[in-house]
């Protein structure tokens, strides 16, 4: 079967993106909770035709909704006028004041209006971006993707992801376990301002300071052999990506913006590793789990599996002289094991170290 890059745009419609719908998507990204979506647009005039004509809250960055319905209203009206964005993560009401010195709760598309932590967004893209995106230019981000997919996978954080075409790149939206909280801020109505809080300054900077830093560095060897790179930009909180079902409008062409794959497993403690790099908070598992690792997914020694193993087997079949056996084999397989974070004091380890 052919890839989704080799296809030409009106036959990946067909082929790719129309095993997806708008109920789909919504679905996956509230989790069918009761949550608000940001509809980015630009231009306050098409913002307000759009809030008047559906009846739905609005800000001077967009528009908000909280079902599949509404999403679809407004995705098949602004299609084919302009190119529209989501909120990754869900907002919230908060303070919004104005030039004039007037405040009110509303909505805004910043910080302050975001919810809480329920996705990661990575936005692969080409370097060199001279006119529309070429099946090759795809491919490569669709690589670049695939990579850092395989690499989550080791932490079986590969469960729960949409991968978008954005038009002319592709990006990864990681849907974490438990959606992280956001602290309330206090508002000073005196001063119109919010009151500093160092928490919640924390949680602002623990995607882009934690994974995200990790996955920037981690893709660093592969951006010249592919000529893609990752945008470290799109790692703060109240980041907005590639709306699907909708059109990306650039370079005089029209691309859709729709998903390629769409998984909905659960990612088992990513939230537990993004909140770990608050200071204080106990690590989770690892430093970083984007470290380069000698290992392959594959040659990982799982509990329940150590007999199984081709290592283990051909040290348990043959008969071997005892230096190969204890100077290169038995070291080989402690490295193995160790590499794999196998338990050392399990009885599977103590069964295969006795007939051994």
């Amino acid at each position: 079967m052919d890839e989704w890059w080799e296809y030409s745009e009106e036959e990946r419609v067909k082929k790719v993106y129309s095993k997806y719908s708008i109920k789909d998507f919504w679905s996956w990204w509230s989790n069918n909770d009761r949550v608000v979506m940001e509809v980015r647009i630009k231009g306050w005039g098409l913002i307000k035709e759009v809030a008047e004509k559906f009846n739905i809250p609005r800000s001077a960055s967009g528009v908000y909704v909280w079902n599949e319905i509404q999403l679809k209203q407004v995705i098949v009206y602004l299609r084919n006028k302009t190119t529209v964005w989501f909120g990754i993560n869900p907002r919230k009401k908060n303070w919004v004041v104005a030039q004039s010195g007037k405040s009110w709760k509303g909505w805004g598309g910043g910080d302050n209006f975001v919810d809480s932590i329920s996705h990661i967004l990575i936005d692969v893209d080409r370097i060199s971006k001279q006119g529309a995106a070429t099946s090759n230019d795809l491919k490569a981000c669709d690589k670049m993707c695939n990579l850092i997919l395989e690499r989550l996978a080791f932490e079986d954080w590969n469960k729960g992801y949409c991968k978008i075409c954005s038009g002319h790149g592709v990006q990864l939206v990681l849907k974490l376990d438990i959606p992280i909280k956001l602290p309330n801020q206090i508002f000073d109505d005196k001063i119109l301002q919010y009151q500093i809080s160092q928490e919640f300054e924390q949680m602002k900077l623990l995607v882009k300071k934690g994974i995200g830093k990790q996955i920037s560095t981690f893709i660093r060897k592969y951006k010249e052999k592919l000529g893609v790179e990752v945008d470290s930009t799109v790692f703060n909180i109240g980041r907005v990506g590639a709306l699907p079902m909708t059109k990306n409008l650039k370079y005089n062409t029209e691309r859709w913006r729709a998903i390629i794959e769409l998984k909905d497993g659960v990612n088992d403690g990513l939230s537990d590793y993004v909140l770990s790099n608050i200071e204080n908070i106990k690590q989770f598992r690892r430093k970083n789990v984007f470290t380069t690792s000698r290992l392959t997914r594959e040659n990982i020694i799982k509990k329940g599996k150590l007999f199984e193993h081709p290592l283990a087997r051909f040290m348990l079949d043959n008969d071997l002289p005892p230096g190969g056996r204890n100077n290169r084999l038995w070291l080989s397989m402690k490295i193995l094991l160790r590499d794999s974070k196998f338990d050392f004091s399990s009885e599977e380890f103590r069964n295969f170290r006795r007939d051994w």
